[in-house]
């Protein structure tokens, strides 16, 4: 959920002013709710310090520098990482997404959660090379609407497309 805002704001802050004032107004909403979470609940969000790391590094060299690109870059870094944990995941026969619905009482045999490692490392591996196409082809404007739109939809797509090929749906 703290995601969606965040792509909420970003999108907010770009109309208004600009990327870098976007990118550092996104960096404060992660470092707020890193220092409430652990306030509030004495919960250390790694992922949120992660993502303000992220924000203020790229966003303060593309200040610095004067160039969007940075935080460009960043989307395609990001990807990247999770593609190789991913295929990590694959080598070391581990499977978050497996480990996280057996929470729920889903279980996945092995073949289909080793094929969901390889599968979410190809597909962010992609991302990763399709926003620098789009980043270095586009106006800033169309790669803000395609990282706010476009990529969410596009990860729906292949999530729904591969649930769809391996899940079977038994009819009463």
């Amino acid at each position: 959920m703290l995601s969606i805002f965040s792509l909420v704001i970003f999108f907010i802050f770009f109309y208004i002013f600009n990327i870098i004032t976007a990118t550092i107004a996104i960096s404060f909403y992660y470092l707020f709710f890193f220092i409430f979470f652990k306030i509030k609940n004495g919960v250390f969000r790694f992922e949120l310090l992660f993502y303000f790391i992220l924000f203020f590094v790229f966003g303060g060299i593309s200040f610095v520098f004067n160039n969007d690109i940075f935080i460009k870059w960043k989307v395609s870094i990001v990807y990247w990482i999770l593609s190789i944990v991913f295929l990590f995941f694959y080598f070391f026969k581990y499977s978050f997404i497996s480990t996280h619905l057996k929470k729920h009482n889903i279980n996945l045999n092995k073949v289909v959660s080793n094929y969901i490692n390889i599968y979410l490392f190809l597909i962010f591996l992609n991302l990763g090379l399709l926003n620098l196409y789009v980043a270095y082809n586009f106006s800033t404007k169309i790669w803000v609407m395609f990282k706010v739109v476009g990529f969410p939809l596009i990860i729906f797509m292949f999530i729904f497309i591969f649930f769809f090929r391996h899940i079977d749906v038994k009819d009463d």
